[in-house]
C-alpha cells in the first residue's frame, strides 16, 4: 500500500525511556547503543554537572536551522497524492513503514533466502519501524524495495514486497563529517543548519557509511545525553557489546559530565553528541527513515 505520511510518534513521545539503547527487534532486555553512559532501568535523577571539572566556556560555532513553524510531519502538504516509491536523490529519499511483521528476502523474490524477520514496531520506545528505501525494483508486475536493515554488519539490505508497507517521501537529511566535526541538516539538498559535534574516540570510532534514523526517543529531564537520541541503523564496528546492548550508534545531546568534552573532539564510545538545541531541532523533522550519511 502506499501513504505519504504515518501517524505522529505519540507513544515514542509518551514513554519517557533512557535512549543510550540499542533496538533489538523482538527483543525482551532493554537495548543500548555504542553512545556512552550505560542505560539506566530506573527514572532517572537530574545530572549535576562535576564542580571539580568545570566544562568548557568557550562556545562552538554552530548554525541553527530556522525556527519555521512545522507539521509533525513535513511533507503534509503531499498528504493527498500517492507516493511512489524511488531510489534516493540528493533532494528526496523513500522510506518504507512496516505495517506488518515482514520477511525480507535475499532478492526480490518471494521464495528467496531470508535475511531478516521484521516486527512493525520498535522494541526500545514502540514507535514505527520505517527503513529507508535504496532500490526500486519491478518483478513479473510487483514491486519490490530494497531496504537498509537495522543489523549487523553496517550497510546491510535487503527487499521486501511493496504491499507490506507504506511508503512515504522525506526531504530531510543528515550528514556528519567526521574530519570536519561537523553535523549538517539539509531539506531538499539545501544546507538548512550545521554545527560542531563529538565523534568517536580513536579506540571507538564512529563507523562511517549510509545509515538512518530508526528510532527517535524523548529523554528523561536532566539525562546526561541531553533531550532526545536517535537512535541510527548503524553499530559499532569495534563494540560488539555495549551496557547490555549490539553497539548501536546514535545521535545525542550533551549534558553533565559530556559537557567537559569539547565540541569538535573525538570522545565519545561511537555516537555523535551535539549541543541540546540542535538535538531538539533534529528530533522535529528527522523522522524514522530518514537518511544519515557519515563519511
Amino acid at each position: 500500500m502506499t501513504s505519504p505520511l504515518w501517524p505522529a510518534r505519540a507513544s515514542a513521545m509518551a514513554l519517557a525511556a533512557v535512549a543510550t539503547g540499542a533496538l533489538l527487534l523482538g527483543a525482551a532486555a532493554p537495548p543500548s547503543f555504542a553512545g556512552d553512559p550505560a542505560p539506566q532501568t530506573t527514572t532517572p535523577q537530574a545530572t549535576t554537572p562535576d564542580a571539580a571539572t568545570p566544562a568548557p566556556t568557550t562556545p562552538d560555532a554552530t548554525t541553527p536551522p530556522p525556527a519555521t513553524p512545522e507539521s509533525p510531519n513535513p511533507d503534509a502538504s503531499d498528504a493527498s497524492k500517492a507516493v511512489v516509491p524511488r531510489a534516493p536523490t540528493r533532494k528526496v529519499s523513500y522510506a518504507a513503514r512496516l505495517v506488518v511483521p515482514v520477511v525480507v528476502r535475499a532478492k526480490p523474490n518471494g521464495k528467496a533466502r531470508t535475511v531478516a524477520r521484521l516486527n512493525p514496531f520498535g522494541s526500545w520506545n514502540g514507535g514505527p519501524v520505517v527503513l529507508q528505501i535504496a532500490e526500486v525494483r519491478t518483478v513479473r508486475g510487483k514491486r519490490w524495495l530494497r531496504v537498509r536493515l537495522p543489523t549487523r554488519p553496517n550497510g546491510a539490505t535487503g527487499w521486501l514486497p511493496e504491499s507490506r508497507v507504506e511508503v512515504s517521501k522525506l526531504r530531510y537529511r543528515i550528514t556528519v563529517s567526521r574530519k570536519l566535526h561537523r553535523l549538517t541538516l539539509l531539506r531538499d539538498g539545501r544546507k538548512i543548519g550545521s554545527t560542531r559535534v563529538v565523534i568517536g574516540a580513536p579506540g571507538t570510532p564512529t563507523p562511517s557509511g549510509t545509515f538512518a534514523v530508526l528510532e527517535v526517543v524523548r529523554q528523561p529531564k536532566g539525562e546526561v545525553i541531553g533531550p532526545w537520541a536517535l537512535h541510527l541503523t548503524a553499530h559499532s564496528n569495534v563494540l560488539d557489546n555495549y551496557g547490555g546492548g549490539p553497539g548501536r550508534v546514535a545521535l545525542h545531546g550533551r549534558s553533565g559530565g559530556l559537557l567537559n568534552d569539547p565540541l569538535g573532539t573525538s570522545r565519545s564510545h561511537g555516537c555523535v553528541r551535539m549541543p541540546n538545541a540542535f538535538i531538539t531541532r533534529l528530533a522535529k523533522v528527522a523522522v524514522e527513515g530518514t537518511p544519515v550519511q557519515i563519511t
